[in-house]
């Protein structure tokens, strides 16, 4: 017999190499670099990703991402951090605001019609 065909005999382990869904790699580093850098916890990451990287990703995701790598919990001692949103400003004044106007219909004392708006 060939020795390369005995290692057909040998059991292999039945699971795969890659899973299908798993988290693209560029995700995690990302992952990684927030909670070592900033300090952030999972659901600060969550809604940063998605706010400015328009990457979603699960809270329990980035929680499992932190048991993988060995992250554990913040320590309590950690800073709250505010993420900054971002500022909407328009040179034009009242750009996209919407008024809600209520037209009143009054009775002078000579019985002429007055419109008045609220």
């Amino acid at each position: 017999m060939h020795p390369e065909a005995k290692a057909g005999f040998y059991r292999k382990k039945p699971i795969a190499f890659t899973h299908p869904r798993k988290t693209d790699s560029d995700i995690v580093q990302k992952i990684l670099e927030l909670r070592t850098a900033y300090k952030m916890g999972s659901k600060k990451i969550t809604y940063y990703l998605e706010r400015y990287h328009g990457m979603n990703v699960s809270q329990s995701t980035v929680t499992r991402i932190f048991n993988t790598y060995g992250l554990r919990r913040l320590e309590r001692t950690a800073r709250k951090r505010i993420t900054h949103s971002k500022r909407y400003a328009k040179s034009v004044p009242g750009h996209h605001v919407q008024v809600d106007v209520k037209f009143l219909v009054f009775k002078d004392l000579d019985g002429k019609t007055i419109r008045r708006f609220q």
